[in-house]
């Protein structure tokens, strides 16, 4: 063998050495590669409303993330990087929550049933189904008796578990205290209240951490009018509910019990519950793994 083919001869060798681990970095770092996320921002309703959103992926039906209470749309980053590959997926600031803003002093649930419903009608969206966590439930069940053809798909996100539940004088209590606690100083007991009532001792600490500093800066406006106004659907859960023409898909932590009986009598288009095990109020940030996999069963449920 001459000099130049055992140079060649060991520079394949060498090469095929190392094609196993370049083909694992290769892969690595396609795995790894976030998916692109777009922000932008819609002016809505004759200029009365600005919505900021992120939306990913692409398909005829959009999955529209709708955040909760005094938290934003930056919750639902690792659920949309999830199914971006198979539906396009946006998610929401609720107006006077993360970016969004509104020129108006109620923020009632009817008024962001409106916001929704304005901001699918200029993106043209027309096969939706809203993911609604927390307060957002009741925007979803405002938004249904509209009866909009492009909502297709109503999923709940860690709502509707007190339906035919009758709150103890001592919850009753607490409620109160925190709560008017928050009317005095809303950046101390708004916090408060997360920590106590919204979490278990085996949640996250990040994430107690980050949803109680969420609390602490939302405008406390806007906190009270929407708490004040979400309250009442309590007592209107056995009529809004038994008047849904599309089945309810849930996907709730069990940190609280659900009453499925409940919702079993109330939701005669069909109802279907997917329990998360182990976390407090915020499962799509405590435990992704079992939330994706929970939501990607109920947004199978209700597209069949």
């Amino acid at each position: 063998m001459s000099p130049g083919q055992n140079t060649f001869a060991t520079n394949k060798r060498i090469t095929m050495r190392w094609l196993p681990l370049v083909w694992f970095v290769s892969v690595t770092a396609q795995a790894q590669t976030p998916t692109p996320m777009k922000h932008a921002s819609l002016s809505l309703r004759n200029d009365q409303v600005e919505i900021h959103y992120t939306e990913a992926g692409a398909g005829d039906v959009t999955l529209l993330f709708v955040h909760g209470w005094c938290i934003n749309r930056n919750y639902w980053t690792e659920t949309m990087a999830a199914f971006a590959d198979e539906h396009q997926v946006m998610a929401i600031d609720l107006p006077g929550f993360g970016e969004s803003t509104a020129k108006r002093t109620q923020y009632t649930m009817a008024e962001y049933a409106e916001d929704i419903l304005a901001f699918a009608d200029e993106k043209a969206l027309e096969k939706v189904v809203l993911v609604a966590h927390s307060m957002a439930g009741d925007i979803m069940l405002e938004i249904a008796q509209r009866g909009n053809p492009n909502i297709i798909g109503l999923i709940g996100v860690d709502n509707f578990k007190f339906v035919d539940v009758a709150l103890s004088p001592e919850q009753l209590a607490q409620f109160q205290t925190l709560f008017g606690a928050m009317a005095q100083d809303f950046a101390t007991g708004a916090p408060a209240y997360a920590d106590q009532l919204l979490f278990l001792p085996e949640s996250p600490k990040d994430v107690r951490q980050r949803v109680m500093d969420d609390f602490a800066k939302a405008n406390p406006a806007v906190a009270m009018s929407a708490s004040q106004d979400f309250a009442q659907y309590g007592a209107r859960y056995p009529q809004l509910l038994s008047q849904l023409e599309l089945p309810l898909g849930l996907v709730n932590s069990d940190g609280v019990p659900n009453n499925l009986q409940a919702l079993e009598t109330y939701c005669q288009a069909g109802v279907k519950l997917y329990p998360i095990h182990g976390t407090g109020h915020y499962p799509m940030v405590e435990n992704p793994a079992q939330f994706q996999e929970g939501l990607r069963e109920i947004v199978a449920w209700v597209l069949k």
